[in-house]
């Protein structure tokens, strides 16, 4: 029954009454050792999010309506990406990177390839790119995903969209 996602994470809803888990939707207040639903399958490494709206699981490139179960959108672009939303979930982040597998198989010594990382700034409403930045060095920063979506001890007022376009625009 497991499908075994290679970067399976067992995530809570928004109200955390559902577990989306190995491409299952489970009710752990239900009786039912069964799952409620189970995805098509369409990748073999992310096992998916819940967005903060709660209507919605995204699992890597597929946007999934938990009302029905229908497949909402394919957002090719987040392909393997690590995706975070901003307090009012309305811009979500993405993050691409070379794993640490991959940048042991390219040769370091060939500064033509070293790790990179792409983000992306997605409106959460219709998920179409508000900004892409590409080819930003892993190795030459500490600053991660994390860092962009979460506003400075300073920053009280600043809305998280103008901190990435801050950061390269």
């Amino acid at each position: 029954m497991p499908e075994q996602y290679v970067r399976n994470k067992a995530t809570f809803s928004p109200n955390d009454e559902l577990v989306l888990s190995d491409g299952m939707l489970w009710d752990p207040r239900a009786s039912s050792t069964q799952p409620i639903h189970k995805f098509d399958k369409f990748n073999s490494t992310m096992s998916g999010i819940f967005h903060p709206r709660g209507t919605e699981v995204i699992i890597n490139t597929e946007v999934w309506d938990l009302r029905n179960y229908h497949l909402l959108h394919t957002v090719p672009y987040i392909d393997q990406c690590t995706l975070h939303f901003n307090r009012d979930s309305t811009v979500m982040y993405a993050a691409k990177s070379v794993s640490h597998l991959e940048m042991e198989e390219i040769d370091e010594v060939d500064a033509d390839s070293p790790g990179t990382t792409t983000f992306l700034a997605i409106d959460a409403h219709n998920y179409r790119p508000i900004s892409v930045t590409d080819n930003w060095p892993a190795q030459d920063s500490s600053l991660t995903l994390s860092d962009i979506s979460s506003p400075g001890e300073g920053d009280v007022d600043s809305d998280d969209s103008s901190v990435l376009y801050e950061m390269f625009g």
